[in-house]
């Protein structure tokens, strides 16, 4: 729940358009995500 907070950008997106993409969040849209909150996978990241 607490990633849906941040990444507001690109969850929003794929929220509100669920009809455009219907398939599961491609290695894209996830990277997408960690761009937008890197704090969630900072330490993965660093790894």
């Amino acid at each position: 729940v607490m990633k849906i907070g941040p990444p507001l950008a690109v969850s929003t997106e794929t929220f509100v358009t669920p009809d455009a993409e219907p398939a599961p969040l491609p290695a894209e849209e996830i990277e997408a995500e960690h761009d937008a909150s890197p704090l969630v996978d900072d330490k993965k990241d660093q790894v």
